[in-house]
């Protein structure tokens, strides 16, 4: 049969493809189906690929000779379809039908990778909304001026800090956030270089559909891998809120009040706060007001819709 060289999904756009089904699990209750090869002249086709093999149900009829089978294909043929099983597929349609099926399970996982770059482009724009939210909040200042006061007021505990993190079970035990002041842990310059990368991915797979599709398992791996970074900023940031718990204020002031000068300096932990007494005077210093971490929804949520991508086989070459 000529007519069965065509691809009719070829003709199709990407969009429409998009929106096409291809597999059924219920070929003998499909519309329009008929136990005989309808007269005419118009096109044939695959319409669905089904393989019910493991199933247990009743097995279907072949349309050539009524053969039983539980894998094969609905056929098109203008409104009407007809179920062909595999076997009489190959006999009858022979070698054509067998580079047939294999474009077919090509546009399938064409279809579905489609399908997947559609999903990540949908939940692009809100994630990169909630990334400029937090770009321009102002956690990084309030974290800034935190371990900036801790510097100027608190030298003692800033210098000491890692080593008391160290030198104590007690500190292990309460999460104590050991690379606060380390001068390496830079928060805002870690999210800005994560976000940068973030855009350009998403820029790419945005505008250029043909790279996405092409570079599918590229773009996960490399936006699962952005997702962790952002997580670890936060994690940074989340650090100051666990300074300035109680446990980890007592420890610190117990530390200092030993090993500092003590004829100079007392400590003293307070709620969400540290005193450091000179004689008569003190120095207060406190969380930032209104400092809060920003939650890890919107990661999660971008973490759900990079599941939906497959390492498909076209995606991989």
């Amino acid at each position: 049969m000529s007519a069965m060289q065509k691809r009719y999904w070829e003709s199709l756009s990407d969009e429409e493809l998009v929106g096409l089904e291809m597999t059924t699990d219920d070929p003998e209750n499909l519309p329009g189906l008929v136990t005989e090869v309808p007269p005419g002249d118009e096109e044939v086709y695959v319409e669905y690929k089904y393989d019910l093999t493991k199933s247990g149900r009743d097995e279907f009829s072949c349309v050539h000779g009524h053969h039983r089978h539980l894998k094969g294909f609905v056929m098109r043929k203008g409104r009407a379809r007809f179920l062909v099983g595999w076997m009489c597929g190959k006999s009858i349609y022979g070698e054509d039908f067998d580079a047939y099926t294999a474009d077919f399970d090509a546009a399938i996982i064409k279809r579905d990778t489609l399908r997947r770059v559609k999903d990540i482009k949908v939940a692009i724009d809100p994630f990169s909304a909630w990334l400029q939210e937090v770009t321009d909040s102002n956690v990084f200042d309030r974290f800034d001026s935190a371990r900036e006061q801790v510097y100027e007021h608190l030298q003692w505990v800033h210098d000491n800090f890692y080593f008391i993190a160290h030198a104590d079970v007690r500190a292990r035990r309460s999460n104590f956030p050991e690379r606060l002041f380390d001068e390496k842990n830079d928060p805002e310059l870690d999210w800005n270089r994560a976000v940068a990368e973030f855009h350009a991915i998403a820029m790419r797979a945005v505008s250029t559909e043909e790279w996405a599709e092409k570079n599918l398992a590229h773009m996960k791996r490399a936006m699962e891998g952005l997702l962790k970074r952002f997580e670890r900023v936060l994690a940074q940031l989340k650090e100051l809120e666990t300074f300035f718990q109680p446990e980890v204020l007592a420890l610190i002031c117990e530390y200092a009040n030993v090993h500092d000068n003590p004829k100079k300096r007392t400590y003293q932990p307070g709620l969400l706060s540290i005193t450091c007494k000179r004689g008569k005077d003190k120095t207060v210093v406190c969380m930032p007001r209104s400092y809060k971490v920003p939650s890890t929804r919107a990661i999660d949520a971008f973490r759900v819709a990079l599941g939906g991508l497959q390492f498909l086989k076209s995606s991989a070459a």
